[in-house]
C-alpha cells in the first residue's frame, strides 16, 4: 500500500444514460461500486468515496459529499483532495470495473515530483483515473471561481507540473482497450456482462 496516496473513488453522478443508478449494478456477483472500493483499499489505506447525496452502504471508506451537487467529476476530485491526508490522490470512477490494480500501481509508482499523473492510451487522455497531487486544490478553486468546471481544462493549466503515461499491451496481455471500458448506457453494460462469458474475470485483478 502507497501510504502518501489515497483513493477518491467518484460516485456522484445521476447516471441519466443509463436509466438506472449504475453504482449498484452487478458484474457477476458484485456492485460496481463494490469492486472500486475493494481495488481502492488493495491499493491505499485511505479510500474517499464522494458522493452527491446520501445513499444506503455498508464500506468502512471516508464519506465525503460534493462541495457543491450535480457539477461533475471535477467538483469530486476537488471535494475528496481536500479530505485526503497525504500529498496525493488516485481519482477512481465507480464505473471502470476492468482497469486492474496492477495499472493502478503503476500509475502510482510514476507521479512523484507531478502535480498530474495521467494514463493515456491510443492517443487519448484518461483524467478519471489518474494520480494528482494537492498542489492542484487551488488551481481548482480558480477554475470553480471562473465557472469552469472542465476537467480536461485543469490538464492544460500552465502552472501545474503533468506526466503523461503511456498504457501499452503489457497489462491485460494483448488487448488494453477493455481496461478503460465505462459504463454509460444500458448497451455499455449488455456488453459488460456478455464478457463474462469470456472469461472476463482475469480483467478484474
Amino acid at each position: 500500500m502507497d501510504k502518501d496516496c489515497a483513493v477518491i473513488i467518484v460516485a456522484g453522478g445521476k447516471s441519466r444514460r443509463m436509466g438506472a443508478d449504475k453504482r449498484m449494478l452487478l458484474f457477476g456477483r458484485q456492485k460496481l461500486l463494490t469492486i472500486a472500493v475493494e481495488k481502492a483499499k488493495v491499493i491505499s489505506d485511505e479510500v474517499i468515496l464522494v458522493l452527491g447525496e446520501p445513499i444506503e452502504i455498508d464500506y468502512q471508506v471516508k464519506i465525503v459529499f460534493d462541495k457543491v451537487k450535480g457539477h461533475g467529476p471535477l467538483v469530486g476530485l476537488y471535494s475528496g483532495l481536500l479530505e485526503a491526508r497525504g500529498k496525493k490522490a488516485l481519482l477512481l470512477p465507480c464505473d471502470m470495473p476492468l482497469v486492474t490494480v496492477e495499472l493502478l500501481r503503476t500509475l502510482i509508482s510514476q507521479a512523484e515530483g507531478y502535480d498530474i499523473t495521467i494514463l493515456k492510451h491510443r492517443g487519448v487522455v484518461e483524467p478519471l483515473c489518474s494520480v494528482y497531487s494537492k498542489n492542484v486544490i487551488p488551481v481548482i478553486e480558480e477554475q470553480l471561481q471562473e465557472g469552469n468546471l472542465s476537467l480536461l481544462s485543469l490538464l492544460k493549466n500552465p502552472k501545474l507540473r503533468i506526466k503523461i503515461v503511456k498504457v501499452e499491451n503489457k497489462f491485460n496481455g494483448d488487448d488494453t482497450d477493455l481496461l478503460f471500458f465505462n459504463i454509460n448506457t444500458p448497451g455499455n453494460y449488455s456488453f459488460l456482462k456478455n464478457l463474462r462469458a469470456l472469461d472476463s474475470v482475469t480483467f478484474l485483478v
